[in-house]
């Protein structure tokens, strides 16, 4: 595990130069606590901060930036409408939004971003529930939207004094839970007889591990991919109607009395959301990871393994502590069979279809 006291010393070690970040579905849940998280490392003695507050709740996210710019004066926080991230031709213009804003912003300096977070989500156990463009909700907004805004906006992650960091929250470790298994022959889980929240999850997880691992090969020493999974934290997620009404009574039951032991507090979970940001840890491929030096209680960070095995590799696994969750002996077989090639021409292909047709049947 590492120790809170190292994260947060090195949350505010970030700030040594001007950030740009941007957080999509940072107006609720874990992405609100992660927004508030980063402002406050920057505090009143960082060198600069531009965030971008991604959501589709402006009320909301009005108020979280007011109480960002309590703790962190200097920076500037911006909101963007997000729209319906389970449309992936709404994620383009998002994207397309992004990029013009920063570059406004950057006043004749080259447009870069340093950090991007990804929360968007919803929960529901009712089968899958297809978009107007062919894919399935909750794929999309774990899945494909993410891709196509760390596609579209690579460009930038890659173009800053230092090597980009992009952060999807969400479960890697689902490749394998229950038994779940990759169907190569289904990979958008089309077919009613593959889908199931498990069948999901392990597709999501399959897929970010092969996309992230092709991005971090491609911008080599540029840019650092993490899909991290935030453990239990307590929030309005429980109250989303798509899970049972039991469930959620459990919750509001249960919670409370397990929380001390069971959840990650909240200030906690945002630090460590934003603890993928550092280069100590969690480096570009090939990129020279600075070493921290001991100083007090402060241990020094050793380089994360990536899900490829290389130290160092560019695209990590990482568990709610910021330990790395190993990556599965299922992943050999899918490796020797090409599934990573698939997933990768698979979702490019999704890319495609939509920008040009307005829906997709792979």
């Amino acid at each position: 595990m590492v120790q809170l006291e190292i994260v947060t010393a090195s949350n505010a070690a970030l700030f040594s130069r001007p950030i740009t970040a941007v957080f999509v579905g940072g107006a609720t849940g874990i992405g609100h606590l992660a927004v508030r998280a980063f402002a406050a490392a920057h505090g009143t003695t960082g060198q600069g901060l531009n965030l971008y507050l991604v959501g589709r709740n402006e009320v909301a996210a009005n108020e979280i930036i007011n109480d960002c710019q309590k703790v962190c004066p200097a920076a500037e926080f911006t909101f963007i409408p997000g729209g319906d991230l389970t449309l992936l031709a709404s994620v383009s213009k998002l994207c397309t939004t992004i990029i013009e804003t920063i570059t406004k912003d950057s006043n004749g300096a080259k447009p870069h971003i340093d950090l991007l977070v990804m929360t968007q989500g919803t929960l529901y156990f009712d089968g899958r529930r297809e978009t107007s463009e062919g894919l399935d909700q909750l794929m999309t907004l774990l899945y494909y939207s993410r891709m196509l805004l760390t596609t579209n906006l690579a460009p930038l992650l890659t173009s800053g004094p230092a090597p980009g960091h992009v952060v999807s929250v969400y479960a890697p470790n689902r490749d394998t839970m229950g038994g779940a298994t990759f169907k190569t022959a289904d990979i958008s889980l089309r077919d009613p007889k593959n889908y199931g929240f498990g069948a999901m999850g392990a597709h999501v997880a399959y897929m970010t591990t092969f996309f992230f691992e092709r991005l971090a090969a491609d911008h080599a020493g540029r840019l650092s991919l993490c899909h991290y999974f935030p453990g239990l934290v307590e929030g309005p997620g429980f109250d989303n109607e798509g899970i049972p009404k039991w469930v959620r009574v459990a919750a509001k039951v249960v919670l409370p009395l397990v929380r001390r032991w069971a959840c990650v507090p909240n200030g906690e979970s945002g630090q460590r959301v934003v603890f993928h940001a550092t280069d100590t840890m969690f480096p570009a491929s090939g990129a020279n990871a600075a070493t921290k030096k001991k100083s007090g209680v402060y241990e020094e960070l050793k380089i994360a393994k990536a899900s490829d095995g290389v130290v160092g590799g560019g695209a990590y696994r990482c568990n709610w502590n910021n330990e790395i969750i190993e990556t599965p002996k299922s992943y050999v077989k899918l490796r020797a069979d090409g599934v990573a090639d698939k997933v990768w021409e698979h979702t490019n292909q999704v890319f495609k279809d939509i920008a040009q047709k307005g829906k997709t049947e792979v």
